[in-house]
C-alpha cells in the first residue's frame, strides 16, 4: 500500500477585508482529497463553506484570529476558486493541498491532533503529535500553523517535511488585522508522528498550529481466478 501524495499545493492571500473569499483550489480531478487551512485576521464571526467538512477550527491563541481546517472529496467539477464566507468582513490566507492515493474521506477521513497554541517567541510554533486510527501504515502527514501580524509567514518546515508553502494577508493596515499561514508534508510509515518547530520570525500575536494525517487508499483486492485448471499428467517411470 503506498501512501497517499502531496499532488500540488496552492495559497491564496486576502489582502482586502472582505465577507466573500475566492479561495485558489488548482482544479482538481476526481478523486482528489482537498485540505484547505484557513487563516481569519480578525474574528471571521460564523464560516460558510460549502462543500467542505471543518476538521478543526481554533481561536484561543493570544490574538482575535481564528484558524480553520477543511477537507473535500473532489469530484471534478470544482474549477480553480471554491468560495468562504465569513459573517465579518475580514482579512486573511488560505492554504490548499491537492492529494491524490488518499482513502475516501466517506470511508476514512483525515484525522487531526490537538491544537497546539503559542506566544509570540520566533521559532516556536510546533504541531502536535497526530496518531492515527488503525497503527502503523504509510500515511501523508501535514504540519500547519497560522500566526497574528504581518510579514512572519514560515522560512522553513520542521524536520523531515517538505514542500513548505505560505500566503498572507498583506502589509496594509494595521498589525492587527494581518495574518499568514504555512504549512509542509511527510510520507511516512509509522503509528504517529510528531512533527517538530517551524522557523518563522517573532510574531505580533500568537500562532496556532496542527499536525494532519491522511490515510491512504484501500488496496484493490481483484475477483479469484475463476479459469479452469490445467490437469497434470504424471509419468510413471518403470
Amino acid at each position: 500500500m503506498a501512501a497517499p501524495v502531496d499532488a500540488a499545493r496552492i495559497g491564496t492571500n486576502i489582502t482586502t477585508a472582505a465577507a466573500t473569499w475566492d479561495v485558489n483550489v488548482g482544479s482538481p480531478t476526481a478523486d482528489v482529497l482537498l485540505i484547505v487551512a484557513a487563516r481569519f485576521a480578525a474574528d471571521p464571526g460564523a464560516i460558510t463553506f460549502t462543500g467542505y467538512t471543518q476538521l478543526a477550527l481554533d481561536a484561543s491563541d493570544a490574538t482575535d484570529d481564528t484558524t480553520a481546517i477543511y477537507y473535500r472529496w473532489a469530484d471534478g467539477t470544482e474549477g480553480t476558486q471554491d468560495t468562504v464566507d465569513p459573517t465579518n468582513s475580514v482579512k486573511g490566507c488560505t492554504l490548499c493541498w491537492g492529494i491524490t492515493g488518499a482513502a475516501d474521506p466517506a470511508t476514512q477521513p483525515p484525522e487531526v491532533s490537538a491544537v497546539a497554541v503559542g506566544t509570540t517567541t520566533a521559532n516556536t510554533a510546533n504541531p502536535d503529535i497526530v496518531t492515527p486510527t488503525g497503527g502503523s501504515n504509510d500515511y501523508l502527514f501535514l504540519a500547519l500553523m497560522g500566526l497574528a501580524g504581518e510579514g512572519n509567514a514560515p522560512t522553513a518546515a520542521p524536520t523531515n517535511y517538505g514542500n513548505l508553502t505560505t500566503a498572507n494577508s498583506g502589509t496594509t493596515g494595521a498589525v492587527a488585522t494581518n495574518c499568514s499561514i504555512g504549512g509542509a508534508s511527510r510520507q511516512l510509515t509509522a503509528a504517529s508522528d510528531n512533527p517538530g518547530v517551524f522557523t518563522h520570525l517573532a510574531a505580533t500575536g500568537g500562532w496556532t498550529a496542527w499536525a494532519v494525517v491522511i490515510h491512504p487508499a484501500a488496496a484493490v483486492v481483484g475477483p479469484p481466478d475463476m479459469r479452469p485448471k490445467k490437469a497434470h499428467r504424471f509419468l510413471t517411470l518403470r
